[in-house]
């Protein structure tokens, strides 16, 4: 497997302001634990497996006082992105495809496996994460609905 682009936690700090719309405090063991979930553990180093475990235990540990949801959802979307896996070419498909996916760790590792399957377009240099999320429409899950 190619070198994985992980979040840092300013990353995942800078998202949360852009979902929110307003700085929250946060939980900063929680926080720093949460953003380790991108990493592999215990042998599945997968980009799915990977995905899977942040999306499912980010919102778990709620680092933040709200937005965690959203927070990973759209940091998920930008680690599958910067890893070279683009869910959809329509930003709102993408959202809604990966919220489907729902929030027991399986079921998300499988939908995103069979999207890992399908292909990877290649990706060259270190990711812009900042620049893949504000392709996304926050207000369709950001600040308006908590």
């Amino acid at each position: 497997m190619a070198k994985v682009h992980t979040l840092t936690v300013p990353d995942l700090v800078w998202i949360n302001l852009q979902v929110s719309g307003s700085t929250q405090p946060f939980d900063y063991a929680r926080l720093e634990e949460g953003t380790f979930y991108q990493f592999g553990h215990k042998g599945d180093s997968s980009l799915a497996t990977r995905a899977a475990r942040f999306l499912t235990g980010f919102p778990k540990l709620a680092p933040f006082n709200s937005f965690n949801e959203q927070t990973a959802i759209f940091a998920t979307l930008a680690f599958l992105e910067g890893n070279g896996l683009v869910v959809s070419d329509d930003p709102v498909q993408a959202m809604d495809w990966l919220r489907s996916l729902g929030t027991e760790f399986e079921d998300v590792r499988t939908g995103l496996q069979a999207k890992v399957d399908a292909g990877l377009r290649p990706s060259h240099g270190l990711p812009d994460f900042q620049n893949l999320v504000t392709q996304y429409d926050v207000t369709k899950y950001g600040a308006t609905k908590e």
